[in-house]
């Protein structure tokens, strides 16, 4: 098993932070979203997830760890959207929707996504090992279809809408980490090859496409505005740790990519709780800047609450070793 790269936690962590205090900044009303035009981090910690898989598990015997995984995950966002959506709509109908998955109410509606994804990692990685070329192809497809195609009024039309278009980076996220694995991914003709769809993505929104962009549903100015700030994301994260890398910052923030599910959980109920609730209560309204600066606060806020959360786990862990431990002694 190769060991854990700190810079794959830091990665995790900062996509993570970036996509809390968007939601954060998304929870007051009326304001203009000027995050989305350089946001690709649901999109990243997607694909840093399949680049893991391919990295370390494509040709290891894991389907039943990934299975198990995609239903901690599905768990743990069934653990914030029921208490959710039975405070915003109390109702049976409501419940089993939430429970089949068929709402999007929260704001952690990637967590619902990867969940599903990780269910079906056993089966994509059989076929991927076979036939890389044709998932790759087929993934594509999915994506330009769920990009042209929004599917409205049926039963799981939002999640499956989301699930063709953020597979694609799930899938081309496998595919770099197998050529990491074969140290085939950082070369001179695959950077060539990355600044070249850099400048063609940029020319291409500028001629054509525009800048409006949108998630919700996704669109092709979307799809192309990634396609150039994904690198230049990845790039200034990697000069940033190794900027703080030795720092006490460091340490704080990669604990949420360590505790990735917590997060997640925690965000949103603090979002909901501590965020939301006043606003709708108290009809709060701020300015783009205001609710930038609170949102930035809410961030750090959520770092430090993770961090009570792992020195809670680590401490409760030590007691539980020390009770085994304890009963063998007692056994002896």
């Amino acid at each position: 098993m190769r060991s854990r790269e700190p810079l794959w936690d830091f990665y995790r962590s900062v996509f993570m932070l970036f996509v809390f205090w968007h939601h954060f900044y998304l929870t007051f009303p009326d304001l203009f979203d000027y995050v989305k035009w350089f946001n690709p981090f649901a999109e990243l910690f997607v694909g840093l997830a399949g680049f893991m898989i391919g990295w370390i598990y494509l040709n290891r015997s894991h389907g039943l760890k990934f299975f198990k995984k995609g239903v901690y995950v599905l768990g743990a966002y069934l653990l914030v959207a029921i208490p959710y959506q039975m405070l915003i709509n109390p109702n049976w109908h409501s419940l089993v929707d939430v429970l089949l998955l068929n709402t999007s109410n929260t704001l952690i509606e990637v967590l619902k996504l990867y969940g599903v994804l990780f269910v079906f990692v056993p089966i994509l990685i059989i076929i991927f090992k076979r036939a890389k070329i044709f998932v790759l192809l087929l993934s594509l497809a999915l994506y330009l279809i769920g990009i042209n195609v929004h599917l409205e009024g049926m039963f799981w039309d939002n999640l499956l809408n989301q699930l063709m278009i953020y597979q694609l980076y799930f899938v081309i996220g496998i595919w770099l980490g197998h050529l990491y694995t074969n140290n085939l991914l950082i070369n001179r003709k695959n950077i060539k090859l990355l600044f070249v769809c850099f400048v063609l993505a940029i020319i291409a929104q500028i001629s054509h496409f525009g800048f409006g962009l949108d998630k919700y549903p996704y669109n092709i100015q979307k799809a192309l505005n990634n396609v150039y700030m994904i690198p230049v994301c990845l790039y200034l994260i990697y000069k940033l740790h190794d900027s703080i890398k030795f720092t006490w910052l460091y340490k704080q923030i990669t604990v949420i990519g360590r505790h990735s599910l917590a997060a997640f959980v925690i965000s949103e109920s603090t979002r909901i709780l501590w965020l939301l609730i006043p606003v709708l209560l108290f009809d709060i309204e701020v300015s783009e800047v205001s609710a930038t600066i609170i949102s930035v606060f809410y961030a750090t806020l959520l770092i430090w609450l993770v961090n009570q959360y792992a020195r809670a786990k680590q401490c409760i862990g030590g007691f539980k070793y020390a009770a085994n431990n304890h009963l063998r002694l007692y056994r002896h």
